[in-house]
């Protein structure tokens, strides 16, 4: 029995040796192979565009050791697996191989995102059955990044309408694009236009990128087709990336209110309300009668300028007769919500012609006043210098009719026929007296310069005019049926030196016709009365 013993005991020895024999020899072969174990990832960087798909390389040549790879996304502590080849939920992720294979351990993922960016490590396993799996080896990492368009710029302004004349601020935001490189202008109207400022965040690194920016653009009437543009031009573009914003959705034109009126007929005027230029084309009318609503505003609709604004006439016939006091007619107009605009126009009583004036007096009319009152004052001027004209020549002419004097000598005087003639009148101790008579006014003026010079001779010489009464006289000879005039003239010689103490004194009384004569076949006979006064001086 001893010998079965030994023999029992030999062949437990020989089992617990050939177990240490071939455990020694398989930790042996996976020292060996964990050392020749190697892990390619053959492209350390990888750029795609978002939305694409992308394909990670990773091969583990010879024969490793068994044990899953895993793909992680970063470094430790913060690595996150992102596939382990046992499926699970990363239904962007798969094996890029058609088949599976012991070496290649790619990947593909698809549908690109910004946030895919990073860098991508493909990592081999060494199989534990009872404690996890160790990390034997780790490729040197793949780093992906993902080149994202910018958005279409967004641009926005004033929240409501604005009128125009103002300065308003825009803003433009562009979102989501890699690399950080990116270019921003600001365009009105094809003009280009400097922003206020512009702005790239985050500042730090990042998968993606934002853009913002602000313009101020002073809005103007003829805005209503202009249009502001925010442009961004990024790597990833073709061709920029354009947005836009039009000013008619923000701006309002505020419209020009003008009232003009047409007489129809002496009782009735037709008022034309011209409601110009104005944006949105959203506006009522209301006519105004002394502050009470009349009619309300017509729909027509309002036309369409070329620079986009709108313009609307709307006529109203206003009956005119019979008023007793001021009219006044006003069109309101409501425009986009906003305060009412007025424009007014006036009768004045009575307006039988149906005219207005408006409140504001209008330039037109004060000068027709100011032309008036220069008319009438030059009339008056003229009516005065045409009284003073008619004047003067009324005294002219009854200076005229007053006697004028015509001198002759004493010698003309004897010459004369008369009926008697004293001898003391006739003759004056040697001088020559001079005899001055009264006659027609139908003498020249070459007679009166006579006159003159003989007074200049003879200043002791006084004359009178006698006007006698014809019904006093008793003349024997038949009287003529016209009224006759008679003259006399004086002469007063001077004083003798020594012995001479008479003063003469001679009257020829003339007879002349004041009326008009009959024409006759003989002529008329004239006649002239003398008289002789003698004085003696004391």
């Amino acid at each position: 029995m001893e010998p079965a013993r030994g023999s029992r005991r030999l062949r437990s020895c020989s089992c617990s040796l050939l177990f240490l024999l071939l455990a020694a020899s398989h930790s042996w072969s996976g020292v060996r192979g964990q050392e020749g174990l190697q892990v390619l990832q053959p492209k350390d960087h990888v750029s795609v565009a978002e939305g694409e798909t992308v394909v990670l390389n990773c091969t583990v040549p010879g024969i490793p050791p068994p044990g899953p790879v895993r793909w992680f996304k970063g470094k430790e502590p913060q690595r996150q697996e992102i596939y382990n080849f046992k499926g699970g939920s990363h239904p962007r992720i798969k094996p890029a191989a058609l088949r599976p294979s012991n070496s290649d351990f790619s990947i593909s993922i698809s549908h690109i995102t910004p946030e895919d960016s990073g860098t991508y490590y493909c990592v081999k396993f060494k199989k534990n059955f009872q404690d996890p799996d160790t990390e034997l080896k780790s490729g040197e990492g793949t780093m992906l990044s993902v080149t994202a368009k910018p958005s279409v710029p967004m641009v926005s302004g004033p929240q409501e309408r604005v009128n125009v004349e103002h300065l308003e601020n825009f803003t433009c935001n562009s979102t989501g694009f890699s690399p950080k490189t990116i270019t921003l202008k600001w365009f009105k109207n094809g003009n280009e236009i400097p922003a206020r400022w512009i702005k790239v965040f985050p500042e730090g690194d990042s998968v993606s990128y934002n853009i913002t920016s602000d313009v101020q653009v002073k809005l103007e009437a003829s805005d209503v087709h202009s249009e502001v543009i925010c442009e961004v031009n990024h790597s990833t573009l073709q061709t920029p990336l354009r947005g836009t914003k039009n000013l008619s959705d923000i701006i309002r034109v505020v419209p020009k209110v003008n009232i003009s009126s047409q007489p129809l007929s002496l009782n009735g005027t037709n008022i034309t309300c011209q409601v110009k230029n104005f944006y949105p084309q959203n506006v009522s009318v209301i006519w105004l009668e002394n502050g009470t609503e009349l009619e309300k505003g017509k729909t027509s609709e309002p036309t369409k300028n070329k620079d986009g604004t709108y313009s609307l006439n709307i006529s109203l016939l206003v009956n005119t007769s019979g008023q007793k006091e001021a009219q006044e007619i006003t069109c309101q107009v409501l425009h986009d919500s906003q305060l009412p605009i007025n424009a007014s126009k006036t009768f004045r009583a009575p307006a039988p012609s149906g005219t207005m004036d408006k409140k504001e007096s209008e330039p037109g009319s004060q000068n027709i006043f100011i032309a008036v009152g220069i008319v009438c004052i030059l009339l008056a001027a003229l009516l005065i210098a045409t009284i003073y004209l008619i004047r003067a020549k009324q005294k002219k002419a009854k200076g005229s009719t007053s006697s004028t004097r015509h001198s002759a000598t004493y010698q003309e005087y004897k010459e004369r026929p008369h009926s008697a003639c004293p001898q003391e009148a006739c003759s004056l101790k040697g001088r020559s007296p001079q005899t001055t008579r009264l006659h027609e006014p139908e003498k020249n003026a070459r007679d009166l310069s006579q006159i003159q010079e003989a007074n200049d001779i003879n200043n002791d010489i006084t004359y009178a005019d006698l006007n006698l009464p014809r019904g006093k006289k008793s003349a024997p000879r038949p009287v003529e049926t016209n009224s006759q005039t008679e003259y006399a003239s004086i002469q007063t010689g001077p004083s003798p030196q020594r012995e001479d103490t008479l003063t003469y004194a001679d009257l020829d009384m003339v007879h002349l016709n004041r009326s008009s004569k009959k024409p006759t076949t003989r002529p008329e006979e004239s006649y002239s009365e003398y008289a002789s006064v003698q004085v003696q001086r004391k």
